[in-house]
């Protein structure tokens, strides 16, 4: 249950039907009639469940002096329009204002950091929303059911576009991801059926080559993916290589792609050799995963990132050279590469993650950079004198 049953030191103060333990509100108790609410000054904390499914409150008002806010605190507040988060306050915990479903405005302080897993969701009356510079993180499906909102920007400090976190949103139509932003999963636009506009930020490093598929637009817009077919790749905003559709023996990446998409290679058997050009900055998760084929790849010299199993169980492929501006080597990347006898690590290469080279039966000869500064013992162990 949302309420906790009031102790002897806890002071109800009965006008206002609060619960106050220590400056934080454990429970609000309904008063018949009661529309709205004043938190007085002092108040710090609003407890779990503190206001939960109190569904006659139009408007609530906190107190300056606030600094956290539970999970559940406000949740299927049905009845609530609109509510100023005040400075200072940094987390909006999970679910705190989840079934609001009137909620129409919100402010948000400038001190917010982070907005918890389905802390706005079914605010279907929300239209708008201002995310504060400052804010750093946003869980999964925090604004799942949103069926109102129509745009949103996306500040660049939130690194991580995360799985659901605009999923049924119906009536989204932009969305932008302001410069900042690193990955986008597939599934963070499902169900969005009338999105048009999708700005991309050109410090993307990551990409699930889903979205295309999870982003259901009928007919399929150019304006929100700026899609276009460079011979067989298929490319989306600015340079984003989302999908190779071909059956050459020999690929060059075409020289505008910035980013290789997650899965974008994934179980094409026919590709031999890869030519990357200098612009390539990425490589996605499991991008050329299941390439039995691949026997040879040249790599960007500027390439900054290479995700997990990128070239798991690339069966053919007999050396690499990773280059310098890279900084770690991926879960699995190398994984089950089982020709794979040669490895040379650039310079700023300062970790190498668990499993990188596990199942690489053939490897002779590895380099390790003089700044490694983590690395897994059983690396060794597979390492041929």
């Amino acid at each position: 249950m949302f309420f906790r049953s009031r102790t002897d030191s806890e002071k109800s103060d009965s006008p206002l039907g609060l619960t106050v333990k220590n400056g934080e509100v454990i429970r609000h108790k309904a008063i018949p009639g009661e529309t709205s609410v004043e938190i007085p000054e002092g108040i710090t904390k609003i407890g779990w469940g503190a206001f939960a499914e109190h569904q006659h409150l139009e408007k609530i008002r906190l107190p300056s002096t606030l600094k956290e806010i539970h999970p559940d605190a406000f949740n299927f507040c049905t009845s609530l329009e609109e509510i100023e988060i005040p400075e200072g306050v940094e987390l909006l915990n999970s679910y705190a204002f989840c079934g609001c479903f009137s909620l129409k405005k919100i402010k948000l302080p400038s001190t917010l950091k982070r907005i918890a897993k389905y802390a706005f969701a079914y605010c279907s009356s929300l239209k708008s929303i201002s995310l504060p510079e400052g804010l750093e993180d946003i869980d999964e499906a925090a604004f799942d059911n949103c069926s109102s909102l129509t745009e949103i920007t996306v500040p660049g400090g939130v690194k991580k576009i995360k799985d659901s976190l605009f999923i049924r949103c119906s009536s989204l139509r932009k969305v932008v991801l302001c410069e900042g932003i690193e990955e986008a999963c597939s599934s963070a636009f499902v169900h969005c059926p009338v999105l048009e506009t999708i700005e991309w930020p050109g410090t993307l490093r990551s990409i699930d080559n889903r979205i295309c598929d999870e982003v259901r637009i009928k007919p399929f817009s150019d304006t929100m993916l700026k899609r276009r077919i460079q011979e067989d790749h298929f490319i989306i905003g600015d340079g984003i290589l989302v999908e190779y559709m071909g059956c050459a023996e020999r690929v060059i990446i075409p020289q505008n792609v910035r980013i290789i998409a997650d899965g974008a290679f994934k179980n094409n058997t026919y590709i031999r050799t890869v030519v990357a050009f200098e612009g390539l900055i990425s490589i996605g998760e499991y991008a050329f995963s299941g390439c039995s084929s691949l026997m040879d790849i040249h790599l960007s010299k500027r390439l900054e990132y290479i995700g997990n199993g990128a070239f798991e169980s690339c069966s053919s492929l007999s050396s690499v050279i990773i280059p310098g501006e890279i900084k770690s080597i991926a879960y699995q990347v190398f994984e089950n590469c089982t020709s794979l006898y040669k490895a040379e690590l650039g310079e700023g290469i300062e970790e190498i993650e668990w499993s990188a080279f596990n199942g690489c039966s053939s490897l002779q000869q590895i380099r390790l950079p003089d700044g490694l500064k983590k690395y897994v013992v059983m690396l060794l162990v597979i390492v041929r004198p």
